[in-house]
């Protein structure tokens, strides 16, 4: 199943209310074709805690590493 959201508050509630398992993370981007080479993909999420802070600390990430790129 795939959910697609824009912030990492979306993210965990999309987790809570329709996912409630081991789930993936992955930024959408045209612009960024090795999503993993910039932390744009992550593994094993297990609660709506974890995928809220994965979430804030990859568009961090990306933010600072790729500053002029869109995404979402």
């Amino acid at each position: 199943m795939r959910q697609t959201v824009s912030t990492p508050e979306e993210a965990a509630q999309a987790w809570e209310d329709v996912i409630r398992g081991p789930s993936v993370l992955k930024i959408l981007s045209k612009d960024i074709s090795h999503k993993s080479d910039v932390g744009g993909v992550i593994l094993n999420l297990t609660s709506k805690v974890a995928v809220q802070e994965a979430a804030a600390s990859m568009l961090e990430r990306i933010r600072k590493l790729k500053p002029a790129v869109p995404f979402f």
